[in-house]
């Protein structure tokens, strides 16, 4: 029987670390495209970047129409990406899945947009098989959306302060993403609390995290590269008149965490 281990964020918290730890597991198939925005794309396509993937389509189709030959990797990151766009629904997700796992029964793929999903998006992923688990990463709230912001003007070839971050902290985009409690109350709805694992990125890159999660995964452990650094942004001091007006923002998750975990959110959050 498959089981589905779908990571639903947060965006900017451990995601793609996670993605690339699992992807060297034997016993799981992680999508060669770590965020498959399937989910989003029909329940929240308002807020979704599903047109990041028909852009890298034809991005890499352009590529390679000029070589007479593909390198294997690019062969298989091009079937992949042919494939997800054609997705119409979820026996289409299934299909992606089954016909390159081998004999691997642990699928997995992690999206950070799935966070934005309302209840008939997790209602649907669980749909899926009857083994469905969703792993959810939470970072400090502030030093989440700064590394977003970041991100975002990365995205953009200018400069973090050249952002406009206070405008960005009403951007429903973001706002959703800040907001835990709302993803995790929301998910519950459709998973039994025990078919989700919450982690926290500041505890993310310990030997403990890593084998909580693979506990829940139901996988051997591998011992984790702590050093390796992936999708590493570019690092700028956020202005203190951004961190005053996000930590007031952003409060209420704060006292949600404390209230919900207790003593299990990392000191951090607490200062």
């Amino acid at each position: 029987m498959s089981r589905y281990v779908i990571g639903i964020g947060a965006q900017k918290a451990g995601t793609t670390w996670l993605a690339d730890y699992l992807s060297h597991q034997k016993q799981v198939y992680m999508s060669p495209i770590k965020e498959l925005h399937y989910f989003d794309a029909t329940y929240a396509p308002e807020l979704s970047n599903d047109n990041g993937l028909r852009q890298r389509l034809r991005a890499l189709a352009a590529i390679n129409l000029q070589k007479k030959s593909y390198s294997e990797h690019r062969a298989r990151m091009l079937s992949a990406l042919a494939d997800r766009v054609s997705f119409r629904s979820l026996s289409d997700y299934r299909r992606y899945f089954e016909t390159r796992a081998g004999n691997k029964r642990i699928f997995c793929e992690i999206t950070p947009s799935y966070a934005i999903l309302n209840e008939e998006g997790f209602a649907a992923m669980r749909q899926l098989a009857d083994d469905v688990k969703l792993i959810f990463l939470m970072r400090d709230p502030v030093d989440r959306f700064w590394s977003a912001v970041r991100m975002f003007a990365q995205g953009r070839n200018v400069p973090a302060h050249k952002v406009d971050a206070l405008k960005l902290l009403d951007n429903p985009q973001f706002l959703f993403r800040a907001n835990y409690q709302r993803t995790l109350e929301t998910a519950y709805k459709a998973f039994k609390p025990e078919h989700v694992h919450v982690e926290f990125y500041e505890k993310l890159f310990t030997l403990e995290a890593i084998q909580r999660i693979n506990s829940f995964i139901g996988i051997d452990h591998v011992q984790p590269d702590f050093q390796k650094e992936v999708n590493k942004g570019e690092m700028a001091s956020m202005p203190s008149h951004v961190y005053e007006a996000a930590r007031r923002k952003l409060d209420p998750i704060y006292l949600w965490a404390r209230a919900t975990y207790g003593d299990q959110v990392p000191p951090a959050w607490r200062s």
